[in-house]
């Protein structure tokens, strides 16, 4: 009984935290009606990690930015390569050969929503990560993995 009333609790807190705030329920309130108020306010607080930035994983993190997560990171260090462009709409011809797919994203990805937080994942050093290790997941609260 203790455990359920600790969980009703903190859904309590939750929908209050998102109600008292006017200006996410104004910005939210079509997602608000969909979703309802306990999910809008776990994903403005979620960290999205997406290995992958090919067609399917920029685009799921299009729509994803779009709703209005914390935090969007990609994750894809291969360097963009002429085929890309017909699969992945944030790269250009500029970007073959001299950016990872995941930095070429992240530019264009940026711009959709100014309260999410676009970027790149990279070590302790500022160097783009090209393999997982179990520290850097520690952060995320979902983990989406695109090879396509």
């Amino acid at each position: 009984l203790r455990k359920i009333y600790i969980q009703m609790s903190t859904k309590r807190k939750e929908k209050s935290d998102l109600e008292n705030d006017r200006e996410l329920m104004d910005r939210f309130s079509r997602q608000i009606g969909a979703f309802g108020t306990t999910m809008m306010t776990k994903l403005v607080k979620m960290d999205v990690l997406i290995v992958g930035a090919g067609g399917v994983g920029v685009e799921i993190a299009k729509n994803l930015i779009l709703l209005g997560p914390k935090r969007v990171t990609l994750c894809d260090s291969t360097k963009v390569e002429i085929q890309d462009l017909g699969a992945n709409f944030t790269l250009s011809k500029d970007d073959v050969g001299k950016r990872s797919r995941a930095v070429a994203s992240v530019r264009e990805l940026s711009e959709l929503n100014a309260s999410c937080d676009v970027g790149v994942l990279r070590d302790a050093e500022g160097k783009e990560v090209d393999s997982l290790t179990e520290k850097l997941l520690e952060s995320y609260d979902v983990l989406l993995v695109s090879d396509v």
